[in-house]
């Protein structure tokens, strides 16, 4: 059994889905999902909005796996045998660093996974596979009906602006930061040389910021009905833009994969951390334009 360890935002829960995903294929065993850290109410589980095939673990798997209990044979294996192996074949797989690390596609059949697995690299071999998962259960409502039948008729992109807790949080806005607005100037001037009349459609956690600062010399609609609960429709959305420019968050990164237009255009910051403690090369997917 593979048990993934769920946290973060939506972007971060897929991350983690879809290596759990893989490594449950390479195995032949079942998947879980350690929901847990939920507790906390600091975000919420959100992928029962997807047809994810993926069980809920429970405290009896998660021990059963990681063997941690009393027994004396769990005992000596947790101190003995576990240490004697390398990292990715313990019982406790724990990410290492943000670069991909080949390693873990040979975690074991049974392994209990923490981290946050940000590389397409660790799932592109059943790219096809989630890609016939990570599809949205429920149907939209009427005003996102509309925008959808907007989008189609246009050349949409998708225009997507990160702040709330990058600006609010000092610990996330040292490790993270908000992409400039220079870098959406420069992304909205490179697709308007490369798409005939693009439309840009506007995503924000903070939309009175990008209506007073986001200024594009194209028609533009700015999408702000997307609250709360219902804030995972914009993910939906921007997949559904024939193009992306997407801000260094993995809410947007993951509106960008799932856009199923062969031609789409992708523009992504180069820089993803302001702590250069971080390593973003293996987060962005080959073809995508960096800038």
């Amino acid at each position: 059994m593979i048990i993934v360890k769920l946290n973060g935002g939506l972007g971060n829960q897929l991350f983690q889905y879809a290596l759990g995903r893989h490594l449950a294929e390479i195995n032949q065993v079942p998947l879980k999902l350690d929901i847990s850290w939920f507790d906390k109410g600091i975000r919420n589980y959100e992928l029962n909005y997807f047809r994810i095939k993926a069980g809920l673990a429970t405290q009896e798997d998660t021990i059963s796996v990681t063997k941690m209990t009393t027994r004396w044979r769990h005992r000596i294996d947790r101190n003995i045998t576990q240490k004697l192996l390398p990292y990715y074949l313990k019982n406790h797989v724990q990410e290492k660093n943000t670069g991909f690390d080949l390693n873990i596609l040979k975690v074991g059949a049974n392994a209990y996974l923490t981290g946050y697995w940000q590389s397409e690299k660790y799932f592109k071999p059943i790219e096809s596979v989630l890609r016939s998962e990570l599809l949205f259960r429920e149907p939209m409502d009427e005003k996102n009906l509309t925008l959808v039948q907007k989008i189609q008729h246009v050349n949409a992109v998708s225009l997507h602006v990160r702040r709330g807790d990058y600006v609010s949080n000092p610990e996330y806005r040292q490790m993270f930061g908000t992409c400039d607005l220079d870098y959406y100037k420069k992304a909205v001037a490179l697709i308007s040389t490369k798409v005939s009349d693009p439309h840009f459609f506007v995503f924000s956690d903070d939309p009175g910021w990008v209506k007073e600062n986001i200024k594009v010399n194209a028609p533009t609609t700015f999408v702000i009905h997307n609250q709360g609960t219902e804030s995972y429709r914009d993910m939906q959305l921007m997949s559904l833009c024939k193009h992306n420019i997407i801000a260094n968050s993995t809410f947007s990164w993951w509106g960008a994969w799932l856009n199923a237009n062969p031609g789409r255009i992708v523009i992504t910051p180069e820089k993803w951390f302001s702590d250069d403690n971080f390593c973003s090369q293996d987060l962005v997917p080959s073809g995508w334009v960096t800038m």
